[in-house]
């Protein structure tokens, strides 16, 4: 289910951003901010008005607002409405998890002007169910016709953006469209790739996948995503299945816990796209693979009041994976298919008999590193191999490496002549497999001395001196005169302590007895029961959602805070996942949606009767979960 790491993380400042609207409105108030584009147009010239409504998730529209009259401008028509919905969790002064939620309208009308001059869009009256917004009003300026003195880069809005039954036009924007998506992905001048399903314009929405290639080399990187398309705002979406793109090494690019709506066009048509997933692909065979589907079950907000659940699956993406090229007859390859650099990294080249030292083989460069392997290293007879680790990572922007340090030791002093590194890589681009090495390393091998040679033949290092050390037989104390004062002076001392003793343990309250984890379940449900004894439905489901992400936080250890359901499940032990995840998805919904959800939803939850019967089955859940989770719950 996906919904939204520390401060200062690019995931945090977005997070932090969206609630702004809550902290500058204050709780449950809505606005409404009036913008037009472009501000400076040319006579003859059109222009969109738009219309936002910002408000939380219970926010209703009475009516839309009418466009305004503009003396000297003429109303064309308007574009379909745009909506979004965010949502995601803050902790309250009692540090516990509640949900947030903000959503804007967007209302376009476009107009024409003919004259230039200087134009002034009144005031728009927006009716909603807590009394009317009222914008501010806005100036704008046009231009004589082909002025000179407009900026340069002002964008113009085109009249086959917004209107018109001229089909060439859709063509023209598909074929701007494609070109886009070519200059976006790239690869091996083949153009990106779209998995368009059948589209009706009156679908709420559909998801598209997208490949930058799909005829590749084994090996080879594919950057495949999947966008969710909707003309209307989404209020949840619950993934399904996520791609098994079996036959491929993956790794994650990004993988979306908060959707970020942009806007998209397809096929002349404008739409919301947010981001679902993005991976970086590596064909494991040659021949004919696929990508399979993406699978979403969504819930779109209907006009801020109604609501429509739909599952829908992407479509899958053919691949052809084409055999690598033979390689020549004594060659070695090391298995990497990219664009790779390699080198050596030795701390000193200083060392002495008998004793590990580390040399590190880094190879870094555009593609999957992962897959490269250590060839033969060639080593004299004179040093052996004592152990080899690895590390390696990839990625967000396709670039990765991996490091082998290597722990030698010598037995032979003198001279130490490793042999550079020489293998082969598969070059994609180019086609062709190309050599990557690196230069000989000449050594110093020193004699040292026992298991103590290392240290004391570091180059620069004090030799340590020898010291006698004279062990004591015999104790001769001499008299010593007390001080009169002393015993004044220590029970001074113990009085002061014992008071910081008891101070201390007030504040802290370290014999006060704090309240184990049972308790504050025991406790939290009690609270949930009295909420049903009042028929406080909403605040029912509010407090079994906080619960729920309490104990789901722990198990984890993630904490709940900014992560939805799925991500904790994800951190979560694969016997909760695999036991209980589905249906404690299932339960935590109804109850998510009897908190946070329309009217119409709550009152549906109430009809059915079945309030009491999800919170018995929600605890048996919880409790299973840490059970089988194995956690030591925070006391």
């Amino acid at each position: 289910m996906l919904k939204k790491k520390k401060i200062g993380s690019p995931l945090a400042l977005f997070a932090f951003l969206l609630i702004i609207p809550f902290l500058v409105l204050g709780k449950d108030k809505a606005v409404a901010r009036l913008t037009v584009e472009p501000a400076i147009i040319d006579a003859g010239e059109r222009f969109a008005l738009h219309i936002e409504v910002t408000g939380d998730e219970l926010t209703s529209i009475e009516a839309p607002p009418k466009p305004p009259s503009i003396q000297g401008a003429k109303y064309v028509g308007e574009q379909p409405v745009s909506q979004r919905l965010n949502s995601f969790t803050v902790s309250n002064d009692q540090g516990e998890l509640e949900y947030k939620a903000v959503q804007t309208q967007i209302f376009t009308f476009v107009y024409q002007v003919d004259k230039p001059g200087e134009l002034i869009v009144p005031p728009v009256i927006v009716k909603t169910g807590d009394g009317d917004l009222r914008t501010a009003p806005k100036k704008m300026k046009v231009l004589p016709t082909g002025s000179s003195a407009r900026p340069s880069a002002r964008r113009q809005l085109p009249e086959e953006d917004i209107f018109g039954d001229d089909f060439d036009n859709l063509a023209k924007i598909e074929d701007r469209f494609n070109q886009l998506l070519q200059r976006k992905f790239g690869g091996n001048g083949t153009g990106g790739f779209q998995a368009l399903p059948n589209i009706n314009e009156k679908d709420a929405f559909f998801i598209v996948a997208e490949a930058d290639k799909t005829n590749v080399y084994k090996g080879e990187q594919i950057t495949a995503s999947w966008y969710l398309y909707t003309r209307a705002g989404v209020r949840e979406i619950d993934t399904l299945k996520y791609p098994e793109l079996k036959g491929f090494w993956k790794e994650d690019i990004e993988l979306a816990t908060l959707l970020n709506f942009q806007p998209a066009e397809l096929k002349g048509v404008p739409y919301n796209r947010a981001l679902l997933a993005s991976y970086a692909l590596f064909p494991i065979d040659d021949g004919k693979s696929v990508i399979d589907p993406y699978r979403a079950k969504v819930t779109i907000v209907g006009g801020f009041a109604q609501n429509m659940t739909l599952t829908k699956n992407s479509e899958s993406i053919p691949v052809l994976v084409k055999p690598l090229p033979p390689l020549l007859k004594g060659a070695a390859f090391s298995g990497a298919v990219g664009e790779f650099q390699i080198k050596w990294d030795l701390a000193s080249i200083n060392v002495v008999t008998d004793q590990p030292f580390s040399v590190k083989i880094h190879v870094e460069g555009k593609g999957n590193a992962k897959q490269f392997e250590l060839p033969n290293l060639n080593l004299p007879p004179s040093v052996e191999i004592y152990d080899t680790k690895k590390d390696s990572k990839f990625f967000k922007n396709g670039m990765s490496y991996k490091e082998f340090e290597v722990l030698l030791i010598p037995r032979v002093e003198g001279e130490l002549v490793l042999p550079g590194i020489r293998t082969q890589i598969f070059n994609p681009r180019t086609e062709k497999y190309e050599e990557i090495s690196t230069q000989d390393i000449k050594i110093n091998v020193l004699k040292g001395s026992g298991p103590t040679g290392l240290q004391s033949n570091r180059i620069g290092a004090d030799q340590p001196t020898e010291e006698k050390l004279t062990l004591l037989t015999q104790w001769d104390p001499q008299d010593r005169q007390v001080d009169i004062f002393t015993g004044v002076w220590l029970a001074l001392f113990s009085l002061s302590s014992l008071g910081l003793l008891i101070f201390a343990s007030v504040r802290l309250q370290w014999f006060k007895k704090k309240k184990d984890f049972n308790d504050l379940f025991a406790a939290r449900l009690k609270k949930i029961h009295k909420k049903i004894s009042q028929e406080k439905w909403r605040d029912v489901g509010v407090e079994v959602t906080n619960l729920s992400y309490l104990v789901l936080g722990d198990i984890s250890g993630q904490g709940g805070a900014n992560l939805e359901v799925e991500k904790l499940l994800e951190k979560s032990p694969p016997s909760v996942r695999r036991e209980i995840g589905a249906e404690l998805r299932k339960v935590m919904e109804k109850f998510y949606l009897l908190g946070f959800g329309p009217d119409l939803a709550v009152e549906a939850a109430i009809k059915e009767g079945s309030v009491r019967d999800d919170l018995k089955k929600l605890e048996k859940l919880l409790y299973k979960a840490i059970e089988l989770s194995h956690a030591d719950i925070p006391k």
